[in-house]
């Protein structure tokens, strides 16, 4: 740290100056520097000394400066200049807008490399010099081929997805295809398959084929009515501290883009023993509560359970059943959601939808008399049409329907349900996600008043106020409103109860929330499991 007679001033939020020189010295201060005279304005300061530890270089994604380009822009114009005096050297553009031209030493002919995208590293900036110098890495592909813009895209946000360690694989059942549930789990578990009334069913999008949760819903002989979510019981499969386990842990979560997905988990346990697929076994951890006529929770089990999934629909082929309308095509790939809907089951599935979605509507009315806060935009959501070779042709809205917010109420339910058993059980070690209020003095809500013209927006109130907005703005007004309402929140965070003492999740409108619903795709899901 340096003294305070040697503290500087801020240039600005945006940009850092080199300063090489006395002359260059005296451009900085413009007017986001300030006037360099007031002393108010230093901040600590301080000066680089050494490096303490090395760490790892950051790789770019870059492409050469063509000496054909037609840009204008005064950084490439200076960069051609520059390349028709190198005749060993090219000037590579990384994709990342904020780090400047690289120079690398290469004798590759420039219009091959301008046709192609290159990992590069930075080597060093020495002083006097325009440009850092670097190295090839290596050749990513031709620009503009998807594949080749998909593996940059995953390189500049550091995605590495190396395949599974033999290791970690040797853990996995040897002969999946015939893997039953073993007796010692059916003796220690509740067998929901032998429950009178309980009729379990799942509901995802099409072609789902990692099915982390089901639920069910039947009225009691007592006027009351059960509902469960069952959610797949992945910490089986995966023993704590093996080393599945800690490839799991650093991999975090799945990936999902527009024609793949990157698995937290190996195939054979995301889309088969762990997904609850239809007319299936499978093993589950249940929240099932005991709910009065009026829908007030009497009772609240958990468990480790068997379930067997009667249907596992998409969520097309429920609202159909909700509304007495045909239902869609099935789908014929194997072990995905939207297979045939038994004629047999369809007048109880419906009966059950329709209890779970009054349920939903109960619970959302609660939440949202409690300050919830619905960013939800009508069509804001894009689904993607693949052809045969599964790249993309089409973009269109999802449809909005009403059983996507009844699904995610009820799981809305159960992750808070369980962050309070939780808490009670280990309530200096449970693993909450915590959301915490909008910051009063936030700048973005300064601007979001600016666009609903009041001045009158609060944290408190934020959630009324959008509601209010929705019904008297037009769909674009909406969609400008609900992305400056995202901005101005605060960012959701793993905590342990410990740790804090502020636990509410704000955006959800709950006292205290966690992830225990999407074990197979979120790694924090299988920590609240154990």
């Amino acid at each position: 740290p340096l003294p305070p007679e040697e503290w500087s001033i801020p240039l600005g939020r945006k940009r850092l100056w080199h300063v090489t020189s006395d002359a260059d010295a005296s451009l900085v201060g413009g007017e986001e520097g300030g006037s360099g005279d007031d002393d108010d304005e230093r901040v600590p300061s301080a000066r680089v000394v050494g490096v303490a530890a090395p760490v790892k270089r950051r790789l770019f994604v870059a492409t050469a400066v063509s000496l054909s380009s037609s840009s204008s822009s005064s950084s490439t114009t200076e960069g051609e200049d520059y390349l028709q005096q190198q005749q060993d050297a090219v000037l590579m553009t990384p994709m990342d807008v904020r780090i400047p031209l690289i120079r690398i030493k290469t004798r590759m002919a420039r219009d091959y490399l301008a046709r192609r995208r290159f990992v590069v590293c930075l080597d060093g900036w020495e002083v006097g010099s325009h440009y850092p110098c670097g190295h090839f890495v290596k050749e990513v592909g031709v620009v503009g081929l998807l594949e080749t813009e998909i593996q940059c895209l995953l390189i500049e946000y550091g995605l590495e997805f190396p395949p599974f360690s033999a290791k970690a694989l040797a853990s996995l059942p040897t002969e999946a295809e015939k893997w039953s549930i073993p007796l010692e789990e059916v003796n220690r578990r509740r067998d929901l398959r032998r429950e009178e009334g309980c009729l379990i069913f799942s509901v995802d999008p099409i072609g789902c084929q990692d099915i982390d949760d089901a639920m069910h819903a039947k009225v009691l002989s007592n006027g009351n009515i059960e509902i469960g979510v069952h959610i797949a019981d992945v910490d089986y499969f995966v023993p704590q501290e093996s080393s599945l386990d800690l490839e799991a842990r650093e991999r975090a979560t799945t990936f999902y883009l527009v024609d793949r997905r990157f698995d937290m988990l190996p195939s054979l346990l995301s889309s088969d023993l762990c997904s609850l697929h239809g007319k299936t076994d499978r093993l589950a951890m249940s929240v099932i509560w005991t709910l009065s006529p009026q829908y007030e929770i009497l009772n609240t089990w958990y468990g480790r359970t068997i379930i067997h999934n009667v249907a596992a629909m998409t969520y097309e082929q429920a609202h159909a059943l909700l509304h007495s309308q045909p239902l869609p095509p099935p789908t014929n790939a194997p072990l995905t959601a939207g297979h045939d809907v038994p004629n047999s089951l369809c007048d109880s599935l419906k009966r059950d939808l329709e209890s779970l979605t009054s349920i939903a509507r109960h619970f959302h009315a609660l939440r949202e008399a409690n300050g919830a806060i619905d960013l939800n935009d009508q069509n804001s959501e894009l689904k993607f049409t693949l052809d045969s070779n599964g790249e993309p042709v089409a973009v269109s809205p999802k449809a909005d329907l009403e059983i996507h917010s009844t699904i995610a109420e009820l799981m809305i339910l159960a992750n808070t349900t369980v962050a309070e058993k939780i808490t009670s059980a280990f309530p200096t070690q449970a693993l909450l996600r915590v959301h915490s209020r909008v910051d009063e003095d936030s700048p973005d809500l300064d601007d979001l008043r600016d666009v609903i013209k009041t001045d009158v927006i609060t944290p408190s109130n934020l959630a009324q106020t959008l509601r209010d907005a929705k019904t008297t703005t037009t769909s674009d007004v909406r969609a400008l409103v609900s992305s400056m309402a995202t901005r101005a929140m605060n960012e959701a965070e793993y905590v342990c109860v410990g740790t804090r003492s502020e636990l509410m999740h704000y955006g959800l409108g709950v006292a205290m929330y966690t992830h225990f619903t999407s074990p197979i795709r979120r790694y924090a899901d299988i920590i609240v499991h154990r």
